[in-house]
């Protein structure tokens, strides 16, 4: 979705030697949301990472992207991807019910992600999954400086006001990687020692992990 989308191909691909594929254990949150016959659109889908992740998980899906060398690369592996302009493969394709955007709502306008957000918000029952640098930690905004075609930074407050906007209720909220990998009274400590340095909202910082991830559902207008 970036404007010259070519010329940053090379920066999606992160895994050298072998197909990429998103790790079960990072889906399995957002599978618990998936219902059996459900069918998935996977937005932004790069180097097929999401693709390869929900098939390993017996979950079948397609993909868009803008760039053609991405789109190229999951089609010379099989996979179900097409090359064009997200907001217009949603609209002519009307066979879906649930659409992923992992990795994806950083690489778009804001304007082009408020747009997805009504066609698919215009679908009483319809899903978005979302994940995206979580801009309330540490994390996340390393994770967000990390790659230059990242163009939109979308806190989580802003996220959930959008969604909210949009006609979609949260059905989930959760962060993944990174944060405090402690439990019981370790972290307890840890949180207690960080809030008598930073205090309680600096400390904040530190305790998120670098993603933001959200399942969301689309209302009926009358809700």
């Amino acid at each position: 979705m970036n404007a010259q989308p070519d010329q940053a191909a090379e920066l999606h691909l992160w895994t050298e030697g072998g197909a990429p594929i998103i790790p079960a254990a990072e889906l399995a949150p957002y599978l618990r949301w998936h219902r059996p016959g459900d069918r998935l659109f996977d937005l932004g889908s790069g180097d097929g990472r999401v693709l390869r992740g929900l098939a390993a998980a017996g979950v079948a899906a397609r993909g868009v992207d803008l760039n053609r060398e991405l789109v190229a690369l999951c089609q010379a592996d099989g996979l179900p991807v097409v090359q064009g302009d997200a907001r217009e493969v949603l609209t002519q394709t009307p066979d879906w019910e649930t659409i992923t955007m992992l990795d994806f709502v950083e690489h778009i306008p804001l304007e082009v992600f408020t747009d997805i957000l009504k066609i698919v918000g215009a679908r009483p029952g319809a899903r978005v999954w979302i994940q995206t640098p979580n801009l309330d930690s540490l994390m996340g905004f390393k994770f967000w400086f990390h790659m230059p075609s990242h163009i939109s930074a979308l806190h989580p407050w802003v996220l959930r006001k959008l969604l909210q906007r949009h006609g979609f209720r949260i059905l989930e909220e959760w962060t993944e990687y990174g944060g405090l990998p402690w439990t019981g009274w370790r972290r307890r400590l840890t949180i207690r020692l960080l809030n008598s340095i930073f205090g309680p909202v600096q400390a904040a910082l530190f305790l998120g992990g670098a993603n933001i991830c959200l399942v969301a559902e689309a209302q009926p207008a009358s809700a």
